[in-house]
């Protein structure tokens, strides 16, 4: 078994490997938040998830990087238009897919807002199979 020593921490290098695709899901709604993290779950992904806009940007900043981004409009706290502005401005933070969720903006013009590439505009409600697809072509998208 392969570890890498990083200061005191030890990162099990199989592990990670053997980890789904990871995705973090930004969303305030709880309710639709479990639900979306079951889901990816028990297709494969490895889900972290975060409940307002400061929190998604601590752990797009601390790491280790999504795949892919499924990110909710409508949150407190900075919101999902100031985690794309983040985006936006961090370029290496763009290795991974958005799939942006909303109810009030449509895809035509969030794409033409934002300035930065979005795999995938989901418009509330939607059924979790649309969202599982999503999810993985965003990252199939960014893979290749």
């Amino acid at each position: 078994m392969d570890r890498i020593i990083i200061g005191e921490q030890v990162i099990n290098q199989e592990l990670e490997e053997s980890m789904g695709p990871r995705v973090l899901i930004a969303d305030a709604d709880d309710v639709w938040l479990d639900i979306c993290e079951r889901g990816l779950c028990e297709s494969g992904f490895t889900v972290e998830t975060a409940q307002d806009g400061l929190a998604c940007l601590a752990q797009l900043q601390r790491g280790p990087q999504p795949d892919v981004v499924v990110l909710e409009l409508d949150m407190p706290w900075g919101g999902g238009d100031g985690v794309l502005a983040m985006l936006r401005e961090e370029a290496r933070l763009l290795d991974h897919g958005v799939v942006i969720v909303t109810g009030r903006v449509p895809p035509d013009v969030l794409s033409a807002r934002t300035g930065i590439p979005i795999s995938r505009c989901l418009r509330k409600p939607f059924h979790l199979d649309v969202l599982l697809n999503l999810v993985g072509g965003a990252r199939m998208a960014c893979a290749g």
